[in-house]
Order: C-alpha cells, then structure tokens, then sequence
C-alpha cells in the first residue's frame, strides 16, 4: 500500500470501558479518502468511538494512528491540531457567542485553507445570521455552525456523530451535500449516524455497530433493500413498519 492508498486514521482492537461495563470490544477499522459510516441503534457505544478517536476517553486496549502516528497517549487538542475535527451530538455551540465569534475564535492564522469566508459561502445562511447568538439559531443552523467550527481546524478527518438528528428534511439534503462536496475536496469523513438513508447517501459501505464491537462491513445498497436486516440491526426499516 503506498502512501496515497493509506487510511488517515487507522484503529486497531479498541478497548473502552466505563468502570467495569466494557463500552467498546475490540474495535478495528480504517479510515480513508472514502467516506466510511457506522450505523447502529441507540447505545451501541458508536459515541464512545467517536470520542476515544478524538482522546476524551481513554482506551483499556488496543491503538489508534492518525497517518501513521500513534495517537493513544496523545491530548484531544493535539489532535485538533493534526488534523482531528469533532462535530459532536447535540451541536454544542456557544449559547452566549455570535456565529462569527465562534468562528473568530478558532482562527488559527493566515495560511489556513478554512477562513470564515469559505464557509459563509458554503453556508450562506450562517453569513445572513453571523450577528446572531448561537442560542438563537434554528436546529438546522446550529447544525451548520458546528460543521463549520470544525472546518476552522483544516482537519484532515471530519468525525460527525449523528449530525442529521432532529433536522428537517430539507435541512438534512444540504447536509449531506455539503459532506459530499468535502469528502471530494481531500477531507475525509466518519459518519455515525442513526439514519440509514443518510449513511447510504454519504457511504457506499456501512458498518454495523452492536453491543460495542462493528459486526460486519456491508454495501449500502444492500442493507438498503434488505428489511429483515434493517430490524435485526437497526429495529426499523424504511417503510416504517
């Protein structure tokens, strides 16, 4: 595998545990210039791998590299540093800043790739509102401003967990083209999300996560059209029935 072909972040056997619940089981799996979306139901531990990759939870067992490097032992803004963003559940954005100051504050200097004018031109509805406090966004503008805020780190691994959750459709369409338009400007991507259509949308593989370990790698199209998988992984399927 030459360099090109090798995946941005790599983890390997990833053990977690919550004192003495075992949260994560032995997780592996690489990330590279495709998209990669994990599904799974709620409390499957998908959050907990997010944020051990981003080192806010200290692994039991097992490794992670981030283009090459050993990243176990390494702090959550070293990370951000090199090339790690989190757009977290729930949004997180500051109730108390204005849009532009979340992005002022995570300017990072001249050479940048993301300034707050490429992303007010990919989100243009954040540059109408940038004199607005974040608690007084929409869902679906929150939304975007937590994207945002992280492409102000130039990450070279985007890692959203659940970012579609509570989002109109309409909404959730600009979001999945957005992540789109970045997977295919170098950045690459890990989806969590609970949304079978969405993971399909942005991935053509999806991971299947149960009881903390990834079960299987299976090809979107095929858990989209296969209902009695759908209620053994995921307790729906799209009909809704």
């Amino acid at each position: 595998m030459d360099a090109q072909d090798s995946p941005v972040l790599s983890a390997s056997n990833v053990d977690l545990h919550y004192g003495s619940v075992h949260i994560l089981q032995g997780i592996s799996i690489d990330i590279g210039a495709l998209p990669r979306a994990i599904i799974g139901r709620n409390g499957m531990g998908k959050t907990s791998l997010c944020r051990a990759i981003m080192g806010l939870l200290p692994l039991s067992g097992g490794n992670i590299n981030l283009n090459g490097v050993a990243i176990d032992h390494r702090a959550p803004d070293w990370r951000a540093r090199h090339g790690l963003a989190y757009v977290p559940q729930g949004r997180r954005v500051f109730p108390t800043l204005t849009v532009d100051e979340h992005f002022r504050i995570m300017q990072r200097g001249k050479n940048q790739q993301w300034t707050r004018e490429r992303i007010y031109d990919i989100f243009p509805r954040l540059a109408e509102r940038r004199s607005n406090f974040g608690n007084r966004l929409s869902g679906g503008e929150q939304q975007m401003l937590a994207i945002g805020r992280a492409l102000m780190m130039d990450p070279r691994l985007l890692i959203l967990d659940e970012p579609t959750e509570g989002l109109a459709p309409v909404i959730v369409d600009h979001v999945v083209e957005i992540l789109q338009q970045l997977s295919t400007e170098g950045i690459a991507i890990l989806l969590v999300e609970q949304n079978l259509s969405v993971a399909a949308e942005l991935a053509d593989e999806l991971s299947i996560m149960v009881n903390g370990q990834i079960i299987d790698h299976i090809p979107s199209s095929q858990l989209l059209h296969d209902e009695t998988m759908q209620r053994r992984y995921l307790g729906i399927s799209l009909d809704g029935h």
